[in-house]
């Protein structure tokens, strides 16, 4: 009887490793904390929204010298902010060989500095009021080095190192900090992407069958972050959410025997591209 038991044991054990399996690789969009918070958590609030509800502020978010005017038009309106989500930015496709110093520094304004400014003015407002949210998009290149994008990946891993630290300085204070990493997501963003070359864009544009996130999907999985007050989250479909994994948890192995195997800089480009 107790050798039929373990056997029973087993067999069970193994099934659920098959269909886990199956279901992470194929059918999961987030990392395993997000999608339970997904199923299990707190729902994200909707419900109508009237006219003044909603607030356009246009602006150059890297005319850092308008941040707190256009905050205060915020505050005019609402009274109060609870959660400021950084969400600007700019990709690239440029070698790093080729890559000047000017577009560093110009994609570093859009992808750090504006989203580092504009939390320092807002910053204040929520240490007065009790505390607030502060939600930033990084992306997966934050997490490993994505070939082709030197400046972009960098200012990734700039988002992540910053506002970590915000994280580590006043989450006691009330200030609580979620770090967003999509991979590839429907959008415009490739159109005007930087190069390497300063004032030139890449210009391509995204294809109907490309093997890419929507764009509702990933809002939506971003919602349910900040809803469930996730300090980081990994937003993508497969394969690129299993090498998130990969560099997170096995380094070594994942730099010494995963990329020059399996992880060409041409194949790190069709993922990119979700053209795998």
């Amino acid at each position: 009887m107790d050798a039929v038991l373990m056997w029973f044991i087993c067999v069970c054990t193994l099934l659920f490793a098959v269909f886990s399996f199956r279901w992470f690789y194929v059918d999961a969009d987030g990392d395993l904390t997000l999608l339970w918070a997904e199923r299990y958590g707190r729902s994200p609030a909707q419900g109508p929204l009237k006219d003044d509800d909603v607030l356009l502020v246009p602006f150059d978010i890297t005319d850092f010298s308008k941040h707190s005017e256009c905050f205060e038009k915020v505050v005019g309106h609402f009274k109060k902010l609870d959660i400021l989500v950084n969400n600007a930015g700019r990709s690239q496709r440029a070698r790093f060989d080729e890559i000047t110093t000017e577009v560093d520094y110009q994609l570093f304004g859009t992808n750090v500095f504006s989203h580092v400014s504009l939390t320092r003015v807002v910053l204040p407002h929520f240490l007065s009021n009790g505390g607030g949210h502060v939600m930033v998009n990084s992306s997966i290149a934050g997490k490993y080095g994505l070939p082709n994008s030197a400046s972009y990946t960098g200012s990734k891993h700039a988002i992540q190192g910053y506002f970590e630290c915000l994280r580590t300085e006043f989450e006691a204070k009330g200030v609580n900090v979620t770090v967003a990493c999509p991979g590839p997501v429907f959008s415009n963003v490739i159109e005007r992407c930087f190069t390497g070359t300063p004032g030139e864009v890449f210009g391509e544009k995204q294809k109907e069958t490309d093997k890419r996130m929507s764009t509702s999907r990933c809002a939506q999985l971003m919602a349910v972050a900040l809803a469930n007050n996730l300090d980081e989250v990994w937003i993508s479909l497969q394969p690129s959410l299993s090498i998130c994994y990969l560099s997170q948890y096995m380094p070594t192995v994942f730099r010494r025997v995963i990329i020059p195997r399996f992880l060409t800089p041409q194949k790190f480009a069709k993922l990119r591209e979700g053209r795998n």
